[in-house]
């Protein structure tokens, strides 16, 4: 678990976690990877400029969770 906060308003969940960002040709960055879930739907934003957002299912979301379990311990 992780002590970030997070809310959840009709039906969705977010949470923000603060990362690093590191663009092409230019110096590292803080940016905050915002997290949500909605109707089976995660999507990770990194809110850093010219950057998109990434969608995965639930099953995708299930592979992440494992292999960051098996990463992490």
């Amino acid at each position: 678990m992780t002590d970030l906060p997070m809310t959840r308003w009709n039906g969705k969940f977010r949470r923000v976690i603060h990362a690093t960002c590191v663009p092409r040709r230019s110096s590292v960055r803080f940016t905050n990877l915002v997290v949500s879930a909605r109707g089976g739907v995660i999507k990770l934003d990194p809110r850093a400029p010219g950057v998109g957002a990434i969608t995965i299912d639930e099953n995708e979301a299930r592979v992440l969770r494992d292999t960051l379990i098996k990463w992490l311990g």
